[in-house]
């Protein structure tokens, strides 16, 4: 895989005028290429046509790491403040949203009509951990596991096409990406073995977040943490839905927070499959601090989640 640049990806020098840039992005965005490459065509013509972001990312080509954008992503950072161009977010976002949903469509199989869908679920392991660790982790699990849901869309005939992962944030709202439940109308909340109809209240695709209605869904707010309480090193838990089994933790640590145009995102090595974006990234302390977002081909060790924070940005936009 050939590792690209902005200007490589639509084909025009570091130096060309924004004119220029402006009729490159036209002429990719007229050719016969798929969704997620337009995606990053049209963010690549919104960092390089204004001028403090393309001075931005011009400065971060000069030291950043970045292997590949063209679906493969690589991130190496050492630094809790290292710079992340915000198309790379997008582009990790897109990837998620591709790779998710081929993985789940793969994983899904129809069978009978129903709106009950079998449910699994995995007991964490800590045959790794240290016997302190492992209570530690028990406790944290059974405490706020119940807050994590399993997002599921239907399809025609109420059948399930793609599965993802939620969080209680308040009484009867639950918040997941944009990109779990952006390829239906119809999406049910997945509570243990009961399912709740849901209605989308707020959205916003740039920060890929979505609050989901629900009624009568009975389940505990998860706590409210916040990433600027984070450094680099803290441990951290993912709790998911990954290919539909709810309810799974991860264990890891937040491995940098890389700087954003809309604040910091988390990068862990707690490892976040297919299903689990919209999932939950909890503190020692049960405090949830992010929404797990997208994970990196590349390596397991490589995953994304929008802080938590953001939900003030949702919601007053």
């Amino acid at each position: 895989m050939i590792g690209v640049n902005l200007y490589h990806l639509i084909g025009v020098a570091g130096d060309a005028s924004v004119d220029e840039i402006r009729a490159a992005c036209d002429g990719c965005l007229q050719s016969d290429i798929e969704h997620n490459d337009k995606v990053l065509i049209r963010h690549a013509r919104d960092t390089l046509c204004n001028t403090a972001t393309r001075a931005a990312y011009d400065q971060s080509l000069q030291s950043s790491t970045i292997a590949s954008l063209d679906r493969s992503v690589a991130i190496k950072s050492d630094s809790s403040k290292s710079k992340l161009p915000h198309v790379l977010l997008v582009a990790l976002l897109a990837i998620a949203v591709w790779y998710g949903t081929q993985a789940n469509k793969a994983a899904l199989k129809p069978g009978p009509s129903s709106q009950k869908i079998p449910a699994v679920a995995l007991e964490p392991s800590g045959a790794s951990e240290s016997s302190t660790n492992t209570a530690g982790s028990r406790g944290l699990y059974a405490e706020v596991s119940p807050s994590v849901m399993l997002i599921v869309s239907l399809g025609p005939n109420d059948l399930p096409i793609a599965t993802g992962s939620g969080v209680v944030v308040a009484s009867q709202t639950v918040v997941t990406n944009c990109h779990v439940v952006v390829t239906t109308a119809n999406v049910v909340v997945r509570n243990g073995d009961i399912d709740y109809p849901a209605m989308s209240s707020t959205s916003d695709r740039q920060l890929d977040l979505c609050l989901l209605s629900v009624p009568n869904l009975a389940a505990d707010a998860a706590k409210l943490g916040s990433v600027r309480n984070l450094r680099v090193g803290d441990a951290v838990y993912a709790i998911g839905a990954p290919h539909g089994m709810q309810r799974t933790l991860t264990q890891g640590v937040v491995s940098a927070l890389q700087e954003s145009p809309d604040g910091p995102i988390i990068q862990t090595t707690a490892v976040i499959a297919p299903g689990s974006s919209g999932g939950g990234l909890f503190t020692f302390d049960g405090r949830l601090v992010g929404i797990t977002t997208a994970q990196s081909k590349a390596s397991n060790t490589i995953n994304f989640a929008v802080p938590i924070d953001w939900l003030d940005k949702l919601q007053s936009r």
